[in-house]
């Protein structure tokens, strides 16, 4: 089973601005460091919820159909295509008449349309591939304030302690990062 991004998030969940606004940062000094602290907290987040924040395209890729198919990355908007390697090697496009797509629940799922057969498939690693567009649109406003809270926070450990290790004993703060993620997974999943 593999999953690729086809098609990366056009905008970060956060702006530059906003963040500066929740950290106090008043210089455009570190402006550059700050926008690569957005992406690598995005990354984070969205590895831990199994979530697309901002609009992106993945191909998921795995053995042999199922009934139903879970979408690995939530929350799904559309399925693009699902092909498959047929018994003879070749790629093959398959009718969105053969499955249905449930977006309205998390996560998504693929399953087999009524009275249809998935076709066979040569029985090798990664023979289907379902290409789907996930996340929660184009407008980081969409983004769950929560998660959007959780960014900053992370952003502001990864600019307050730019080093793997410190002298100083640091305490978690009740209701941060830990916190936020925890809610996330109840509230959204």
């Amino acid at each position: 089973m593999s999953i690729v991004i086809d098609a990366a998030p056009e905008k970060e969940p956060i702006t530059l601005e906003f963040t500066k606004s929740q950290l106090n940062v008043y210089h455009d000094s570190d402006d550059t460091l700050l926008q690569s602290y957005i992406g690598v907290a995005r990354n984070l987040v969205e590895k831990r919820l199994s979530r697309a924040l901002i609009t992106q395209t993945w191909d998921w890729s795995f053995r042999s159909f199922s009934d139903e198919m879970f979408i690995p990355l939530a929350p799904l908007q559309s399925i693009t295509s699902v092909s498959y390697i047929d018994e003879n090697g070749a790629t093959q496009v398959l009718s969105s008449a053969v499955y249905d797509v449930d977006v309205g629940v998390e996560p998504g799922i693929v399953r087999l349309a009524y009275s249809q057969s998935w076709p066979s498939v040569r029985d090798v690693a990664n023979a289907v591939t379902i290409e789907f567009v996930s996340g929660y649109g184009l407008n980081p406003n969409n983004v769950p304030f929560v998660i959007r809270q959780a960014l900053v926070l992370y952003v502001g450990h990864l600019y307050q302690n730019r080093e793997a290790t410190s002298m100083l004993t640091i305490k978690e703060v009740p209701m941060a990062f830990e916190s936020l993620m925890d809610s996330v997974q109840w509230t959204y999943l």
